[in-house]
């Protein structure tokens, strides 16, 4: 994780909110899967869709109520504000896929 914009300019919902994830490796993430919460709520739980795929050195934000093509189009759709305005916890919980041999 690279950003929290915990204070949006839209008023009241602040859907203009967002967590921005970097890939500062050297090669393509997949991150499907990958969850993102505040603070480990249920509630407020966005999980990168299948075939999400985070190339080496750029980033994705997941808004709260925003839609952006152009930075990766995520969004949790939340009507309300996610982050606390005085600061806040994020989490990213990666998905580990375990492969057993046949």
């Amino acid at each position: 994780m690279s950003k929290l914009v915990y204070k949006g300019v839209v008023k009241r919902t602040q859907a203009d909110e967002y967590l921005e994830i970097i890939n500062s490796g050297k090669s393509p993430a997949n991150i499907s899967g990958w969850k993102v919460t505040c603070a480990g709520s249920v509630k407020q739980l966005f999980t990168f869709p299948k075939g999400t795929i985070l190339e080496a050195g750029n980033s994705f934000r997941i808004y709260t109520n925003e839609v952006r093509p152009e930075t990766g189009g995520f969004s949790f759709g939340s009507k309300s504000t996610i982050w606390n305005d005085a600061g806040d916890e994020a989490k990213l919980l990666m998905q580990q896929e375990v492969m057993f041999p046949l």
